[in-house]
Protein backbone atom coordinates (compact mmCIF):
# COMPACT_ATOMS: atom_id res chain seq x y z
CA UNK A 1 0.00 0.00 0.00
CA UNK A 2 1.40 3.33 -1.02
CA UNK A 3 0.91 6.77 0.45
CA UNK A 4 -2.06 7.53 -1.78
CA UNK A 5 -4.07 4.62 -0.42
CA UNK A 6 -3.59 5.74 3.16
CA UNK A 7 -4.58 9.31 2.27
CA UNK A 8 -7.72 8.04 0.52
CA UNK A 9 -8.71 5.91 3.52
CA UNK A 10 -8.13 8.81 5.91
CA UNK A 11 -10.18 11.22 3.82
CA UNK A 12 -13.07 8.78 3.47
CA UNK A 13 -13.15 7.83 7.16
CA UNK A 14 -13.69 11.48 8.11
CA UNK A 15 -17.18 11.31 6.63
CA UNK A 16 -18.28 8.16 8.50
CA UNK A 17 -19.64 7.45 11.97
CA UNK A 18 -18.18 4.75 14.25
CA UNK A 19 -20.41 1.91 12.99
CA UNK A 20 -19.78 2.83 9.36
CA UNK A 21 -16.01 2.87 10.00
CA UNK A 22 -16.13 -0.76 11.13
CA UNK A 23 -18.22 -1.66 8.10
CA UNK A 24 -15.80 0.28 5.87
CA UNK A 25 -12.82 -1.72 7.15
CA UNK A 26 -14.70 -5.01 6.73
CA UNK A 27 -16.05 -4.26 3.25
CA UNK A 28 -12.70 -2.89 2.07
CA UNK A 29 -10.90 -6.05 3.10
CA UNK A 30 -13.50 -8.27 1.40
CA UNK A 31 -13.36 -6.16 -1.78
CA UNK A 32 -9.56 -6.27 -1.63
CA UNK A 33 -9.69 -10.06 -1.59
CA UNK A 34 -12.03 -10.05 -4.59
CA UNK A 35 -9.75 -7.64 -6.50
CA UNK A 36 -6.76 -9.87 -5.72
CA UNK A 37 -8.52 -13.05 -6.86
CA UNK A 38 -9.80 -11.39 -10.03
CA UNK A 39 -6.34 -10.03 -10.78
CA UNK A 40 -4.75 -13.43 -10.26
CA UNK A 41 -7.26 -15.02 -12.62
CA UNK A 42 -6.64 -12.45 -15.33
CA UNK A 43 -2.87 -12.02 -15.11
CA UNK A 44 -0.84 -13.43 -12.23
CA UNK A 45 2.49 -12.18 -13.60
CA UNK A 46 1.15 -8.63 -13.90
CA UNK A 47 -0.01 -8.70 -10.28
CA UNK A 48 3.44 -9.89 -9.17
CA UNK A 49 5.13 -7.14 -11.16
CA UNK A 50 2.85 -4.14 -10.51
CA UNK A 51 0.92 -5.02 -7.37
CA UNK A 52 -2.78 -4.80 -6.61
CA UNK A 53 -4.83 -1.67 -7.47
CA UNK A 54 -6.18 -1.34 -3.92
CA UNK A 55 -7.87 2.01 -4.56
CA UNK A 56 -10.67 0.13 -6.28
CA UNK A 57 -11.27 -1.97 -3.16
CA UNK A 58 -11.18 1.12 -0.95
CA UNK A 59 -13.76 2.92 -3.08
CA UNK A 60 -16.04 -0.13 -3.20
CA UNK A 61 -15.72 -0.62 0.55
CA UNK A 62 -16.68 3.00 1.14
CA UNK A 63 -19.70 2.79 -1.16
CA UNK A 64 -20.88 -0.38 0.54
CA UNK A 65 -20.38 1.10 4.02
CA UNK A 66 -22.55 4.14 3.29
CA UNK A 67 -25.17 2.04 1.50
CA UNK A 68 -25.65 -0.72 4.09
Amino acid sequence: MGGGDIKLITALILGLNHLQILNFIFYTSICGLLVLLLGMLISFSDIKKRGIPYGVAIALGFLLSITY
